[in-house]
């Protein structure tokens, strides 16, 4: 069935697959399957008319599966579900649900039972009572006791045993109870459904709770509390690493060595994933993956050479500048790997993403022009006579971008009291004395003077800490900033107040 499903697909036969569909065993999986074969062959076809009815029709067996699906769940809810987690050994072990997901369909991803069934899934079919459901599952996996409380374990409850045929003393079919204490209990339990009190049932009925250890292993290997916890420690990891780039460098490599295992470990654990999804033939999104996995390995190689290794005292603002980067990215990351799984947040992730990637872009090839001109026109016309030294270029192009961001005007300007001579900071003078009357002196670990010269692990360009040090790199960090801040997050804080407001 599925060679002949394959060649009726190939040889753009949607009707012979429909008829293969209505007369297989698994009409939902060979309609997935069918969509999955038109998803591919759409993707990869060159000819524009040939990809739009190639699409259509992949549409159409997306809604067929939907339908089916839909179906499936009315005549019969526990088949419905169960077949979304049916492994089939001819689609490489996979399940309907996971074929759906590998060839993006939304459509039947999004079918009202398939994101029931994915949010029971995701709290490992453990039912929270009341609101904060995500927070009451966490804390009940880390305090324990809450979960007596605000959980409740339908899966792990004993199914009452089958009646033998001693229970049933005639052999017409009918159940007959031992006693007439039991005959009792029962009709009054078809009394009680009968008169529309089913909550009265459950109130007075005592459902005995499963064993300790059962429930504990249940709550951890929920999907929620794993990410949550894992959260948790990302956060804190990334509190380590600004805490390390507040420190004076070279001086707290403890730091240093506990930021490298950490940004070492996510680094394995992202290989290792990709080698299992690959194993197991799973859908992996190769450019968010290759993104990860090169800056990743770039960062820690650096990280290494310029902040553990010997290398870090003859280039302390190099691996400053590393550091900063490495903050950029794990800070930026948690939109992808966090913040895209929340029910509220998601969407505005995806929206704040496609605003970037294709608004931006336009808006900034339509000021360009604009934003050129007027920054030289500025500094021709207003400094007239400023010296031709390569300062005028720089000054031109901060006063038009940060104009554009209306932002502090000084933060990267030169100070004149820190530009004489003896304050800027050379290899072959010491440090002058420090404003608090003691020297800067490099130390090792116990505290003591470990000979090093004392501009060894100076990074900045002046002996005075306060004389701001201007780069490229400063002028990168500080530009970033203020294009997430002035033209993503301020807009989308407006539309937010408007969307509201009507």
């Amino acid at each position: 069935m599925n060679a002949l499903l394959v060649f009726a697909a190939l040889f753009n036969r949607p009707n012979l697959v429909k008829v293969l569909i209505k007369y297989s065993s698994e009409p939902l999986l060979q309609a997935l399957f069918a969509e999955s074969l038109y998803h591919g062959l759409y993707r990869n076809v060159s000819h524009f008319a040939m990809s739009e009815v190639l699409q259509f029709t992949c549409n159409q067996f997306a809604q067929i599966a939907t339908d089916l699906l839909d179906k499936a769940v009315t005549v019969s809810p526990i088949r419905g579900h169960g077949i979304l987690t049916r492994r089939f050994p001819d689609f490489n072990n996979k399940t309907p649900l996971e074929i759906a997901y590998d060839t993006n369909n939304k459509q039947f991803v999004a079918h009202t039972n398939v994101q029931s069934w994915l949010d029971q899934y995701y709290f490992n079919f453990v039912k929270v009572k009341g609101a904060w459901d995500n927070l009451k599952l966490f804390l009940s996996a880390i305090f324990i006791f809450p979960m007596y409380i605000w959980l409740s374990f339908p899966r792990l409850r004993k199914v009452p045993p089958v009646p033998s045929r001693d229970d049933i003393p005639s052999q017409d079919g009918v159940f007959r109870p031992k006693s007439a204490q039991d005959a009792e209990k029962i009709l009054a339990k078809v009394q009680r459904i009968q008169a529309g009190e089913q909550a009265a049932d459950r109130s007075t009925e005592v459902v005995p709770r499963p064993p300790f250890m059962e429930m504990l292993r249940a709550v951890w290997a929920a999907p929620a509390v794993r990410f949550y916890t894992w959260h948790m420690f990302y956060w804190m990891f990334l509190i380590l690493i600004c805490v390390d780039i507040m420190l004076p460098p070279c001086r707290f490599i403890g730091v240093d060595i506990a930021v490298f295992v950490l940004t070492i470990s996510m680094w394995c654990e992202i290989v290792l994933r990709t080698v299992y999804d690959m194993q197991r033939f799973r859908r992996v999104h190769w450019v968010e993956r290759s993104y990860d996995l090169i800056s990743q390995t770039v960062f820690n190689i650096l990280f290494f050479l310029y902040r553990i290794a010997p290398y870090r005292y003859d280039h302390p603002f190099a691996g400053r500048v590393i550091l900063a980067f490495g903050i950029v990215y794990y800070c930026y990351r948690v939109w992808g790997w966090f913040y895209y799984m929340d029910k509220t947040i998601g969407p505005l992730i995806r929206v704040t993403v496609q605003m970037f990637r294709l608004d931006l872009s336009r808006w900034i090839v339509l000021i360009a022009p604009f934003l050129i001109s007027t920054s030289l026109i500025f500094m021709g016309v207003i400094n007239p006579d400023w010296p031709a030294t390569g300062d005028d270029w720089r000054h031109a192009f901060y006063r038009g971008i940060f104009n554009l961001f209306g932002a502090f005007n000084n933060e990267l300007e030169y100070t004149p009291a820190c530009e004489n001579p003896g304050t800027k900071v050379s290899p072959n003078s010491y440090l002058p004395s420090a404003p608090n009357g003691n020297r800067w002196i490099h130390k090792n670990r116990t505290g003591l003077a470990d000979g090093q010269p004392d501009y060894r692990c100076w990074s900045g360009d002046y002996n005075n800490y306060n004389c701001a040090t201007i780069s490229f790199w400063s002028y990168f960090f500080v530009i970033q900033y203020y294009v997430f801040l002035k033209l993503g997050m301020g807009n989308m804080l407006t539309a937010f107040y408007v969307y509201v407001t009507f």
